[in-house]
């Protein structure tokens, strides 16, 4: 096994790898998995978390090898403070993106992300400078995540149901 035990990324196999099937149990379906920790979103309406926090799920639906209504169960079950009901009301109301990853994607788009105005998007540029200490690399990633943010503004609801 890789990793500790609280399920961070241990190796596990099959569709029980989830629910802490042991190596070697692979289902019969002969492919690992990991079990990785679901990320987490506490509803802020801050674009970088939100656009983040999507970015991160997208790669655990990949990684996890989750399908979509298993996927949208996991994430809206680790949403947290604001987002907790925000979720809760998606269930409660049978919204489609209770059961698909894909609604519930553009759905938590349309929610929280937030329009933004040219002085905005002037202040979010001006707050990335580089950490004393930051590696050149480093820095040249977090411009290009705010570049991203960016630009994201401008897609359409269309771009923006493409996969990342």
């Amino acid at each position: 096994m890789l990793g500790n035990d609280d399920g961070y990324l241990n190796a596990g196999a099959g569709a029980g790898a989830g629910a802490g099937a042991g190596a070697g149990q692979d289902g019969g379906q002969g492919s690992a998995r990991f079990r990785l920790t679901v990320p987490s979103f506490n509803g802020t309406r801050d674009n970088v978390a939100v656009v983040a926090f999507i970015t991160r799920a997208e790669l655990w639906v990949r990684a996890s090898g989750s399908n979509d209504e298993e996927a949208a169960s996991a994430l809206i079950y680790a949403f947290s403070d604001d987002a907790e009901h925000f979720g809760q009301a998606l269930i409660n109301s049978e919204d489609p993106a209770s059961r698909s990853w894909v609604a519930l994607k553009e759905t938590i788009r349309q929610h929280y992300l937030c329009e933004m105005t040219s002085s905005e998007r002037k202040q979010l540029i001006m707050k990335v400078k580089q950490k004393p200490n930051q590696h050149p690399l480093d820095y040249w990633l977090a411009l290009e995540v705010t570049l991203h943010l960016l630009d994201s503004s401008e897609f359409s609801a269309a771009d923006r149901a493409l996969d990342l």
